[in-house]
C-alpha cells in the first residue's frame, strides 16, 4: 500500500509507504512536543506531555514493524528495506534518548520540590539561636532513635527469619539423610533379591538337567525291554519239526539191523 509521494530518510526517490508518511507526521509531533516542554517550568505539566510523547513513540514503533512486514510482502530488495528501516529507527531512537533524559530531569526536580515542602532541605544552623539549636538537636536525636528502633526491629525480624530458615534447612537435611538411608536399604534389598533369583534360576536349571537325565534313563530302559521282548524265540510246541534223517544206502553195514515193525504175528530179522 503506497501513499502520496514523499521521500523518506535513507531512500533515493522511492515512493514512500503509508506507514512512512505516518511516521514522518509522528516525528514532527514529537519534535514539537519536546520543544514545548522546554518552555514549561512545572514538572507535573512536563510529565503529562512526556506521557503523551511516550504513547506516540510506541505508535511509531508499531508503524515501523508494519512497514517492514508490508515491504517484505511486496518483495522489496533487502538493501533498500534495510536502508529505509535504519533511517526510521535512528530518528525514533533519538527521540527515545531525549525522552529518557527529560524524564530523569523531571524526576529529580519533583524530588527536590517534595523535599522542600517537607522541610528536609539544608538548614542554616549558623543563624539559629541556642533554643532553636537545642530543639533541632532533640528532633534529630529523636529521629535517630526512631531509625535505630526500626533498624533493631528489622534486625530482630531478620534473625528470626534466619533462625526459622535454618531450622527448616536442618529438618530438610535430616529428611534427605533418611531418604538416602532408605535408598541404600532399597539398593541392598534389590541386590539380595537378585542374588536369590539367580540361585533359584540355577536350582531350576539343575533340576531340569536331572529330570532330563532321568527321562533319558527311563527311555533307555524301555527301549531295552522292547528289544528283549522282540528277540525271544518261539516255544517248542509251535516250533517246526526237525528234518528227517537221510535214507539208508544199498550197502548194509556190519552190525546194522533193520528196524522192526511192531506186528503181533511176525518179526523180520
Amino acid at each position: 500500500m503506497v501513499a502520496a509521494p514523499l521521500v523518506p530518510n535513507g531512500s533515493t526517490g522511492a515512493t514512500p509507504y503509508e506507514q512512512e508518511v505516518k511516521l514522518e507526521k509522528l516525528f514532527g509531533e514529537l519534535q514539537a512536543g519536546f520543544t514545548k516542554m522546554e518552555g514549561i517550568a512545572d514538572p507535573n505539566k512536563q510529565g503529562n506531555i512526556l506521557k503523551d510523547l511516550t504513547n506516540k513513540m510506541q505508535e511509531a514503533k508499531s508503524l515501523i514493524k508494519e512497514f517492514e512486514q508490508e515491504a517484505r510482502t511486496d518483495n522489496m530488495p533487502a538493501a533498500e528495506l534495510t536502508s529505509r528501516k535504519k533511517g526510521l529507527v535512528q530518528q525514533l531512537n533519538e527521540y527515545i534518548a531525549k525522552k529518557k533524559e527529560l524524564g530523569n530531569d523531571i524526576a529529580g526536580r519533583k524530588e527536590l520540590i517534595g523535599a522542600a515542602k517537607r522541610g528536609d532541605g539544608p538548614k542554616d544552623y549558623n543563624n539559629m539561636d541556642t533554643t532553636q539549636l537545642i530543639v533541632e538537636g532533640r528532633k534529630k536525636i529523636k529521629e535517630s532513635d526512631e531509625s535505630l528502633i526500626r533498624s533493631e526491629k528489622l534486625v530482630a525480624e531478620t534473625i528470626e527469619i534466619g533462625t526459622k530458615t535454618a531450622e527448616k534447612l536442618d529438618d530438610q537435611t535430616k529428611q534427605l539423610e533418611r531418604v538416602v538411608d532408605d535408598l541404600d536399604q532399597i539398593h541392598f534389598s534389590m541386590k539380595k533379591a537378585q542374588k536369590i533369583i539367580r540361585d533359584i534360576t540355577r536350582g531350576i536349571a539343575t533340576d531340569k538337567a536331572i529330570m532330563g537325565f532321568i527321562m533319558l534313563l527311563l527311555m533307555g530302559v524301555v527301549v531295552i525291554i522292547v528289544l528283549k521282548i522282540a528277540h525271544i524265540p518261539k516255544s517248542a510246541s509251535t516250533a517246526s519239526p526237525p528234518p528227517p534223517p537221510p535214507p539208508p544206502t544199498g550197502r548194509r553195514m556190519l552190525g546194522y539191523r533193520a528196524p522192526t515193525l511192531a506186528h503181533p504175528h511176525y518179526t523180520i530179522e
